[in-house]
Parts: structure tokens; C-alpha cells; sequence
């Protein structure tokens, strides 16, 4: 390498034109693409190390960055009209949004997202709530752009966008569709392989030989979609902790699954008769994909609460547009809204707005911001709140608030933000799981040693992919975040609402409960306990 050559001599990418870095190495400089790779050199060489440049086989790769047209989509967040519909302005330069994130399957994965987030420049904090796959970040403006912080977490391997309810909805469709494909043919081929496999457990030794092998290749044909579809989630999950050099509960999975799936092609063309093993990869994975999808049935119903709120507001409202010259009314979307525009909300509908009552007086229930459940009377000039309930009249109510800017969407922004703080049990789950997966790692190296030497390599491999499986840090990485979700979620169902983190740890240690007022207790809907007859008819 000389100086002419415009690549960096410490790591291999392109030198820019208008820098000259050097660094002296066996009286000769050498360009570098900047200050750092110059400093590093330079320690190298300094230190006596200087051979690394020689004997080194490669260069440094470039890391992949996404295709032209996604970055330029990517960008398309940062214009101020985009940004207007899902960013918060904060103090200065703050600012905060809720972003949807895909590709999550453990806590062990909201852990490595937000670290890598939080050891961005500019990144001021990040919220990660599991249950919901919601990531509610806070950045500083003036040093770093939200397409930043989305291509971080893409090149992290892992999909994000501004939250939207209904693509969250399509999103969480779609997803279940593909679990269901994917159990479903797991089961199918779990069913099919044990038909192959139950008769060499029971008659192995008097099946003929050309039988036999009949048998184990229609194991193999059964097994292969299992393999090479029902599995690709932990294929993913793995090569994903692989390149952020990390493990997770994917990783063992993976390479249980790759190791019986070899040893049993390689008993299958050495001698049939020495195991199947394919049945027990697609035992394993239906197995396996059962209990995530009960985890994803159990998080969503967690993340209903917030969900339910949204839906209070409706779709369409009626407008006055030309009130009070004319009370003639027209359908609009509430989206369409404006602060000043007209409605009139009519008995047994739901009030969209925060607004002024105008005319009219009515009785509107307000229990699901108050818990009261005697309805409060409205009259002219008083506010109304969005998602509480006309039982009365008709009211003409002027527009104060709509949107995001409304009470019931800022409950909405607390329970969220409440959500996505993790307890204590969380915290320890995500900070430990992947140390203890790379212990499970290590030692399964010399159990295999040891059995191999003390038995045989077949029982060797049963041995090694029975401990990746049982040890697999699921009560860590699943069970925890799940048991919090499924318990958020019912609670949620009986109208109590989590604010705070450590609140379902600390539930269990209460002894006394002090309540301000009785009415927040009951629904206030009468209804018949008992009938008494009193006499014949």
C-alpha cells in the first residue's frame, strides 16, 4: 500500500479526497480515513504490534446500510408537517414520539434496543414496553434527527415506524396469521413424523432393513417444512443476537434444532437404523411455537387497555357548519376536526371533542374519567370532555380540543408511558438472561466432550440438545415480561389501570386499602340479585 491508494490502511474503507491522514509504518506513510483509525494505528504500531497489518487476512467490511429508497423514506420523518401528527415539543430542542416496533421476541430484546438507543448521542431516554411492542423515545433536536434513530434500530435488526393504531392493528393481523401458518404445520408434521417414528419404537428390531429406511425417509420429507418454515423465527432471532454479538433465547433453540436435524440426516445416510431424531424437531418446535403464541395472545390482551380508551371516541360526528346562522347538519370525521368547529352530539352518542357547551342542557356520564356513576348535568357555557357519554338531549358543543390535544388522549399517553415502565423482576430479567444463555452455551461444550467420552456421540447429542432446550432462559426472557402483561391485561378488564411500575410488586404487601368515596366502587347499573315471591297469583 502506498500513498496513492485511497483506501485506509487500518481498516480498508475509502480515504475522502480532501483529508490526509497519515501514519508512519516501516518508513512509509500511509493514509487513513480519519482521526480515529490514524490513532489507532499509530497505537499499534507504537506498541510493537505492527505485524497485525501483515499478517491480517481481510479488511474491515462496511457495514450494509438499507437501499437508497428506504433511507430517503426514512427522511420523509424528519419534515416538521410529518412530525406535526406524532411528535411532542418539548423544552428547546426535546422532543418525544411513540414508535411500533417489529421483530421483538424477548425481553432480552427490549433490553439490547434500548441500550443501543441510549448509548446514542442525542438520545435522551426510551421507554420500551414489551407487552405492546411501543418505544416511546425522547431525543434531543439539535443532535440527532428521528431518522437517525430509526435506521439505528433497523441496523439494530429490528422494524420501526411513528405508532399508528391501524397499522398496528394490520401489523398484529398479519403476524398472527403467520403464527397460526406456522403452528399449524409444525403440528402437521409433528403428527406425520411420529407415524414414521411409532413403529420403530415399538418393532425396530423386526422391521427389514429396506422398511426401516423407508420409514426414516418419510420422516425426513415430513420434517422439512417444519425445519425450513415453522423455525425460521429462531433461524431470525439467532443470526440477529449473532450480529449485535450477543445471545439469546433464540440462539440455543437454533442450534438444537440445526444439530438433531444434522445428526439425523447423517444417520440416515450412514444407517437408518441407528435413530430418526426428526420427530423430536417437530415435537420441539410445536411445542415451542404453542407457548409464544399463547405470550402473544396474553401481551396483546395487556395492550388492549390503552387501546380501549382510543376506541371511546368516535369515528363521525354530526356538524353545524354554518351554526348559528343555520343548524343544518353534516357527517364529518372527527380527524377532520378544528378547534372552533360546531357539533351537535345527540342522545345515547359519545361526546369526540373537548369542548363548550354552546345550547342545550343534558345529563353526561363522565365515569370513565370520574368512576362516578351518577351522570353530571351540563349546561350552557360548561366544558364536556371527549369520551363521555350524552344520556339526556342534544347539545351544540364549539370545538375547544381534538385530537391528541384532548384529556382522554393525554390518560391515554400516562397508562402508555405507565406500561412501558418495567418492575424490578422485568429489569432483572432483561439484564440477565443473555449472561445466562452464554454460560448455558459454554457449558453445553464440554458436556458434549464428556458424554462422547464416557458413552457415545448419539447419546453425547441427546444429552447437549436436551440441556440447550431445558435450560433455555424462557422463565427469564418470556415467562416474567408475559406473567406482567397477562396480569396488566386483566386487571385492565376489571377497569383498574396500572400507573406504576412497581405497583403489581408491591400489591402483595398491602394490608389495608383507604378509599376517598364509595361511588368510584360500583358501575352504577341496577340490576335484579334476587327474586322473593310474596304470594300466588
Amino acid at each position: 500500500m502506498n500513498q496513492t491508494e485511497k483506501t485506509c490502511f487500518h481498516c480498508g474503507l475509502e480515504v475522502p479526497e480532501h483529508l490526509h491522514l497519515t501514519v508512519r509504518y516501516e518508513n512509509e506513510d500511509h493514509e487513513t480515513c480519519c482521526a480515529g483509525c490514524q490513532a489507532v494505528a499509530q497505537s499499534i504500531i507504537d506498541a510493537g504490534l505492527g505485524n497485525y497489518y501483515k499478517q491480517r487476512t481481510a479488511d474491515a467490511e462496511k457495514s450494509e446500510l438499507p437501499p437508497p429508497e428506504v433511507l430517503s423514506q426514512l427522511k420523509l420523518y424528519d419534515l416538521p408537517e410529518v412530525q406535526a401528527d406524532f411528535v411532542e415539543v418539548g423544552e428547546g430542542d426535546e422532543r418525544e414520539a411513540v414508535l411500533m416496533l417489529g421483530g421483538i421476541t424477548c425481553a432480552a430484546c427490549v433490553w439490547l434496543i434500548e441500550q443501543q438507543l441510549l448509548r446514542t448521542a442525542g438520545v435522551v431516554r426510551v421507554d420500551l414496553n414489551y407487552s405492546t411492542h411501543r418505544c416511546r423515545v425522547v431525543w434531543d433536536e439539535g443532535k440527532i434527527a428521528l431518522s437517525d434513530i430509526l435506521l439505528k434500530i433497523r441496523k439494530t435488526g429490528y422494524t420501526a415506524a411513528p405508532y399508528d393504531a391501524q397499522k398496528v392493528e394490520a401489523q398484529a393481523q398479519k403476524e398472527r396469521k403467520q403464527f397460526i401458518v406456522r403452528l399449524a404445520v409444525a403440528g402437521l408434521g409433528m403428527m406425520q413424523t411420529m407415524m414414521f417414528a411409532v413403529p420403530t419404537y415399538l418393532y425396530g428390531g423386526d422391521i427389514e432393513p429396506l422398511f426401516l429406511e423407508i420409514l426414516h425417509w418419510g420422516g425426513f420429507l415430513m420434517v422439512l417444512p417444519v425445519v425450513f418454515y415453522s423455525a425460521l423465527p429462531f433461524y431470525r432471532g439467532a443470526w440477529r443476537d449473532w450480529k449485535n454479538r450477543r445471545v439469546g433465547m433464540d440462539t440455543p433453540i437454533a442450534i438444537a434444532v440445526v444439530m438433531t436435524f444434522v445428526a439425523g440426516i447423517y444417520s440416515l445416510a450412514v444407517n437408518a437404523g441407528q435413530g430418526m431424531y426428526f420427530e423430536s424437531i417437530a415435537m420441539l418446535l410445536f411445542f415451542l411455537l404453542g407457548g409464544r403464541f399463547m405470550e402473544q395472545i396474553a401481551r396483546r390482551r395487556a395492550g388492549d387497555a390503552a387501546e380501549r380508551l382510543v376506541k371511546l371516541v368516535p369515528a363521525f360526528c354530526h356538524r353545524l357548519p354554518s351554526y348559528p346562522d343555520s343548524e343544518e347538519i353534516e357527517e364529518a370525521a372527527v380527524v377532520q376536526l378544528q378547534a372552533g368547529d360546531v357539533i351537535v352530539v345527540k342522545p345515547g352518542e359519545v361526546i369526540p371533542v373537548d369542548g363548550t357547551v354552546l345550547s342545550g342542557e343534558s345529563e353526561v356520564d363522565e365515569a370513565m374519567l370520574t368512576g362516578e356513576s351518577l351522570p353530571v348535568v351540563k349546561r350552557s357555557s360548561e366544558n364536556v370532555t371527549a369520551g363521555t357519554l350524552n344520556t339526556g338531549s342534544p347539545l351544540v358543543i364549539r370545538t375547544d380540543r381534538t385530537g391528541n390535544n384532548t384529556r382522554l388522549s393525554h390518560i391515554v399517553k400516562l397508562l402508555d408511558r405507565a406500561l412501558a415502565q418495567k418492575p424490578r423482576a422485568a429489569e432483572l430479567a432483561e439484564k440477565y438472561a443473555s449472561s445466562f444463555v452464554f454460560g448455558e452455551l459454554l457449558l453445553a461444550i464440554p458436556v458434549f466432550i464428556g458424554w462422547t467420552w464416557y458413552a457415545d456421540a448419539q447419546t453425547a447429542l441427546w444429552i447437549t440438545v436436551a440441556l440447550l432446550v431445558i435450560t433455555c432462559p424462557c422463565a427469564l426472557s418470556l415467562a416474567t415480561p408475559t406473567a406482567l402483561a397477562a396480569s396488566t391485561g386483566a386487571l385492565a378488564d376489571d377497569g383498574v389501570l396500572i400507573s406504576g411500575k412497581q405497583s403489581l410488586e408491591t400489591l402483595a404487601q398491602i394490608d389495608d386499602v383507604v378509599f376517598d368515596k364509595t361511588g368510584t366502587l360500583t358501575k352504577g347499573q341496577l340490576s335484579v340479585s334476587r327474586i322473593i315471591p310474596l304470594g300466588r297469583l
